[in-house]
């Protein structure tokens, strides 16, 4: 059997195929976006197409579109961290056979091949998994992911989960972006800050800790995006303070409690949250960053622009690491990279 995995993060794609059976791992290639991928379903055949949704270039949804145009004969399976209900619709309708939630469980993985086919209800009842040196061998070719390629996956898996909560709560559908992983300098953080605190923008910033570092998570949005998520709030019956800022901090409280579950449970860690706290565009400085981080000399950020589709707005989730703290979950991280190489 011929498989294609098409995606972006390096660790995705060792876990794809170390739940593959060991008997199918012989004929695997790779793609990092729906471009690449579609390249090569034009030039040769391929039995099982594996497929994420967030990519840069082309994306999965794109991806879809264009092998159901073209009349590409190939079984898709969908692998994503977005699990919200209407992202499982749209792949559905777009030609998938199935999808699943990242990381992608073998035992779920073998029983759809089984279930179309590909594999035979024999073949699986003597399945076991791919050996880690025969896949070793099959990624090979493929470059090492770094600690932040990691925590972008991460990430990404933890910014579905978040997204699929509040989706589901607000019956609003969120497209979901390739999460920024950096590492800004003093310099670097400020400027990001005075960005923020410039024009129209409100924000509620939320504090939270584990194993005795403490970081801070930043949602930040315009006046449209403000009265968007009051809408949605009350529109939903979604328990609110009132219909101003009430809404705003459920919402927040919502969206950065789900990301940091998600995130903290990939990285076996237990975040503690303060209360949400609402601010305007003047009151950035209560933040009080230049006086916080002015022995350090790098922040880790992660940034996801969550754009809610039917109301067209953004907000957007930056949660800063700064120092040590940084550098612990870098190193959790790598912990993740080991288990997978």
């Amino acid at each position: 059997m011929n498989i294609l995995i098409c995606d972006d993060s390096g660790m995705a794609r060792k876990q794809m195929v170390r739940a593959l059976p060991e008997h199918l791992t012989d004929n695997i290639q790779f793609a990092e976006h729906g471009q690449q991928a579609l390249d090569k379903l034009t030039t040769e055949h391929f039995d099982l197409l594996l497929l994420d949704l967030t990519m840069p270039v082309m994306d999965g949804y794109e991806t879809l579109h264009q092998v159901q145009q073209r009349k590409i004969d190939c079984f898709t399976i969908v692998v994503s961290g977005d699990i919200q209900p209407e992202a499982k619709q749209r792949v559905l309708k777009l030609g998938a056979l199935a999808f699943l939630q990242k990381p992608v469980d073998p035992d779920q993985l073998q029983q759809l091949l089984s279930d179309y086919g590909l594999i035979s209800a024999a073949a699986l009842a003597q399945i076991s998994p791919s050996s880690k040196d025969q896949s070793d061998t099959v990624l090979t070719h493929l470059s090492p992911e770094s600690p932040k390629d990691c925590l972008r996956e991460v990430a990404n898996v933890a910014m579905g989960q978040a997204a699929s909560k509040l989706a589901q709560l607000l019956g609003a559908f969120i497209n979901l972006p390739i999460p920024r992983v950096d590492l800004l300098s003093r310099g670097e953080l400020a400027m990001t800050l005075a960005a923020l605190a410039g024009g129209q923008h409100f924000a509620v910033c939320q504090g939270f800790s584990g194993r005795g570092l403490a970081a801070e998570a930043i949602l930040s949005t315009d006046q449209r995006g403000r009265d968007g998520l009051v809408k949605l709030m009350l529109n939903h019956n979604a328990n609110t303070g009132d219909a101003g800022i009430g809404a705003v901090l459920d919402a927040a409280a919502i969206l950065t409690g789900a990301f940091l579950t998600g995130m903290g449970k990939a990285l076996d860690m237990d975040f503690s949250k303060s209360q949400p706290v609402f601010l305007s565009a003047n009151d950035y400085t209560a933040l009080d960053w230049d006086t916080r981080i002015q022995n350090i000399d790098d922040t880790l950020t992660i940034e996801i622009p969550y754009h809610f589709e039917q109301e067209d707005f953004v907000c957007d989730l930056l949660l800063l690491f700064p120092g040590k703290t940084g550098d612990y979950i870098l190193e959790r991280a790598s912990l993740l990279m080991d288990d997978e190489g």
